[in-house]
């Protein structure tokens, strides 16, 4: 089975109740946002109904990472990620940072996601998978002025919602 499949099948026996840690739509928003677009652009056929608890919100509590760890693991962790090129950031903030700096998450400065609240699921769960993924992350058409807006860095003239 697929970690996909996995997952599913996780959330249809009941796991993954409650949200203990927080994860910020906007990570999720672009991923949603293309299967969104895959979606329309088959018609709104779904091979399966996205399961709500994997949409979010994820408004759970932030990641507390320790400040410095022992000399022996700082000097392990350093070894392993400049092998991978990669790092460890001291903080959800110095995360988000870092992420915004490179680019990754230029959705932030460009989209203006919805008001939503935990629960939202059960209340939007009647609407399609499309239909959901823009009551949770926003209109398509605010996605796409965005994406537009982010690939000349030129703002958009009138935010969501349209």
């Amino acid at each position: 089975m697929s970690l996909i499949g996995a997952m599913i099948d996780r959330v249809e026996r009941g796991f993954y109740r409650s949200s203990q840690l927080y994860l910020s739509r906007h990570e999720c928003a672009i991923a949603a946002h293309e299967y969104r677009r895959a979606l329309v652009d088959a018609g709104g056929a779904s091979p399966f109904r996205l399961p709500r608890a994997l949409c979010g919100p994820f408004e759970g509590r932030r990641a507390m990472l320790p400040t410095r760890y022992t000399p022996e693991i700082e000097h392990e962790l350093e070894e392993i990620f400049a092998m991978l090129n990669g790092g460890l950031p001291r903080s959800e903030d110095a995360y988000w940072d870092g992420q915004r700096h490179c680019g990754n998450l230029w959705i932030v400065d460009y989209l203006t996601l919805p008001k939503v609240s935990l629960g939202s699921e059960h209340r939007l769960g009647a609407l399609n998978d499309a239909a959901y993924i823009e009551a949770i992350f926003g209109p398509g058409r605010a996605y796409d002025a965005a994406r537009r807006a982010a690939e000349t860095g030129k703002r958009p003239s009138r935010w969501w919602p349209f």
